[in-house]
C-alpha cells in the first residue's frame, strides 16, 4: 500500500511538472487567518473593506506562499528558476492584477472554492501577459486554505488578434461611414439588407437600424410592383447595373431622386449585392457613382462549412451578434459576464479568420445561421 501511494505521488508530480498549462500550488493559510480576525471584529463585507483600505490587498498578496510551480510557469513568466517565483506574487503583479486578486479574495472570504477570471500580469522581464486564471481549493483544505491550485492559460495572442481586429473594424467603419454616398449590402438570394452606413439614413430617409432587415426593392419609390421585381433582378444579375431615374421616399413624403450603382460581389462562396445611392441634383442628373470597382471580390469571410468549427455556445453568440446585439445585451440575454462574451467573440473570429463584425453578419447569412425571409414584393 505504501509503495502504491508513493508511485501515485510520483505520477502526480510528473503530471504536474509536464503539464503544458501553468500550474501554481499556493498556501493561503495566513490569508484565511486574516479573514477570521476581520470576522471577529465584526467585518463581514470584505469587498467594501478592501475598497476602503486598498493597501490591504497588497498586504494580503504578500501573505500568499508559493509552494510549487511547474515548468510551464517558468516559461510563461520568463523565470530562470522556481526560486524566483517563490519570493511571492509582487514581481508578477501590476495594478490590473491587484484588481483581479481583490475579487479572488472576496470569493474565498465567502467560502467559495473556485474562482475564474481574465487577468493581466507581467513576466519577470516586465512583459505584459493576458491570462485566463482558474483557481480551486484542494478537497479537504476548504477551512485552512493551505492548499490552493491556480491554473493559468496565456491568451495574449488571442488578445493581440482581438485588438488587431478591432482596429481593422474601426478603419473599415470609418471609411464606410465617411462616404458621401449611401452604401448598403444585401444578400443576393433574398435581397435582405444586412448593412447600411449613416449616409443611407440621410438619403433614404429611414433610420439606419430600420434599413437593415428591409428588402432592397422596398427602397425604391414606384407604384408598379413589377418594376420592383425588375429592379431587384437587375441588381442580382451579376453585372454592374446603374439606375438613373429612381426615387426614394422620405418619411415626410418627400421624394428624393437618386442614381443607384449596384453589382454582385463574392464573399467566399456566397454572393451579395453592393449598392451605392447618390442623391441626384437637377444640374447633375446624368452623373452616376460607384464605390466598388468592377474587379472587387471580397474574400475575407469564411465559407458556410466553417460553422462546424464553432461550438453550440459560439453559434448562439454568433446569432446574437448578427442580430445586432452588443456585448452588454448578449451578456444580459445569456446571463454571462461581458468578459466572457468578449472572449467568445474573439475565439469566434479566431476560428473563422474573420476581421470585423460585418464579416460575422455576412457569415451568419451565408451559413444559414441567420435566416431572413424576403418580404412579399
Amino acid at each position: 500500500m505504501a509503495q502504491f501511494a508513493m508511485q501515485s505521488s510520483i505520477n502526480y508530480y510528473e503530471m504536474f511538472q509536464s503539464s503544458p498549462v501553468s500550474i501554481w500550488q499556493e498556501d493561503f493559510t495566513e490569508v484565511k487567518q486574516y479573514f477570521d480576525r476581520l470576522h471577529k471584529k465584526g467585518i463581514q463585507d470584505l469587498k467594501t473593506y478592501l475598497h476602503e483600505y486598498p493597501e490591504k490587498v497588497l498586504d494580503l498578496a504578500k501573505m500568499v506562499k508559493i509552494v510549487d510551480v511547474n515548468k510551464a510557469t517558468l516559461d510563461l513568466f520568463q523565470a530562470q528558476s522556481k526560486q524566483e517565483l517563490y519570493e511571492g506574487l509582487a514581481p508578477i503583479f501590476n495594478k490590473k492584477s491587484y484588481d483581479v486578486f481583490r475579487d479572488e479574495l472576496v470569493a474565498l472570504s465567502k467560502g467559495k472554492t473556485r474562482f475564474s477570471s481574465e487577468a493581466v500580469n507581467r513576466t519577470l522581464k516586465g512583459e505584459e501577459r493576458h491570462l485566463l486564471l482558474n483557481l480551486f481549493v484542494a478537497q479537504g483544505f476548504e477551512k485552512s486554505l493551505s492548499c490552493v491550485f491556480v491554473h493559468i492559460i496565456d491568451i495574449s495572442p488571442l488578445k493581440r488578434r482581438e485588438e488587431k481586429l478591432r482596429n481593422s473594424e474601426q478603419k473599415y467603419r470609418a471609411l464606410i461611414e465617411s462616404a458621401h454616398d449611401a452604401i448598403v449590402l444585401a444578400d443576393a438570394d433574398t435581397g435582405i439588407i444586412f448593412e447600411a452606413n449613416k449616409r443611407s439614413e440621410q438619403i433614404i430617409g429611414i433610420p439606419q437600424h430600420h434599413i437593415i432587415g428591409m428588402h432592397l426593392a422596398q427602397l425604391h419609390e414606384t407604384e408598379d410592383p413589377n418594376l420592383h421585381k425588375k429592379i431587384f433582378q437587375n441588381h442580382r444579375s451579376g453585372r454592374i447595373h446603374i439606375s438613373e431615374n429612381l426615387l426614394v421616399s422620405q418619411r415626410n413624403t418627400d421624394k428624393v431622386p437618386v442614381s443607384v450603382h449596384a453589382r454582385v460581389i463574392s464573399i467566399k462562396e456566397k454572393k451579395y449585392i453592393a449598392a451605392t445611392f447618390r442623391e441626384r441634383k437637377p444640374e447633375h442628373l446624368s452623373v452616376t457613382c460607384g464605390l466598388i470597382p468592377d474587379h472587387c471580390v471580397l474574400n475575407d469571410v469564411p465559407p458556410p462549412t466553417a460553422v462546424k468549427k464553432l461550438s453550440n455556445r459560439e453559434q448562439e453568440i454568433m446569432k446574437l451578434i448578427a442580430s445586432g446585439l452588443g456585448n452588454k445585451q448578449i451578456s444580459a440575454r445569456l446571463n454571462i459576464s461581458i468578459k466572457t462574451v468578449e472572449t467568445h467573440r474573439a475565439r469566434i473570429m479566431e476560428k473563422l479568420g474573420a476581421h470585423k463584425t460585418a464579416d460575422l453578419v455576412r457569415f451568419s447569412i451565408c451559413s444559414g445561421l441567420l435566416k431572413s425571409n424576403p418580404p412579399e414584393i
